[in-house]
């Protein structure tokens, strides 16, 4: 928003409309920011459990086969 014959630096619509974007986009990223560290923490507790259960389920399994290999009579 600056003309060249001018000595004093005129502000438009334009210029106020970009910082007021710039202001909100940075508010926006702050909040995602938060949102995803928030939902973040949540999700990874939960793909821990999920890990961790699978991992419980996996060596139940292994185990039950593990013991039917071994004898197979039972």
């Amino acid at each position: 928003g600056k003309s060249a014959n001018t000595t004093q630096p005129h502000i438009t619509v334009h210029d106020v409309s970009d910082v007021r974007n710039f202001t909100s986009d940075a508010q926006k990223s702050l909040y995602i920011k938060r949102f995803y560290y928030r939902s973040g923490k949540k999700l990874w507790s939960a793909v821990l459990t999920l890990l961790l259960f699978n991992l419980a389920l996996f060596f139940a399994q292994f185990e039950r086969y593990h013991t039917r290999f071994l004898n197979p009579m039972s």
